[in-house]
């Protein structure tokens, strides 16, 4: 599971900073304005504080959050697979110690 979800990790770690990197030469944003920009259009927060100017990167924003979208939710899946699979070896582990049965 880790392996996989590093992948994922670093995937979308180059994919922000592709875009990043896009939005600056495409906007003339900041690197702090360009990763903001895309962390609240993937998220789907949208404060609307900053958007997309030019025809150009109107585009590659559409492309841009389609992809986003799929990537981010695939990792915030496999957190939450961690997480739980965390949870219940650890309350089976406490129920071990208590002499309590825990439901597998």
């Amino acid at each position: 599971m880790l392996p996989s979800m590093a992948r994922k990790l670093v995937i979308i770690l180059l994919y922000f900073g592709l875009g990043a990197v896009a939005y600056c030469r495409l906007e003339g944003w900041t690197l702090l304005k360009a990763v903001y920009f895309e962390v609240v259009t993937v998220t789907t927060v949208g404060y609307g504080t900053l958007h997309p100017t030019t025809e150009i990167s109107k585009k590659f924003t559409i492309v841009y959050s389609a992809f986003g979208l799929g990537y981010v939710a695939l990792l915030i899946s496999d957190v939450a697979e961690v997480i739980s699979s965390g949870l219940t070896s650890s309350s089976r582990r406490l129920g071990n110690l208590a002499n309590v049965d825990v439901a597998r």
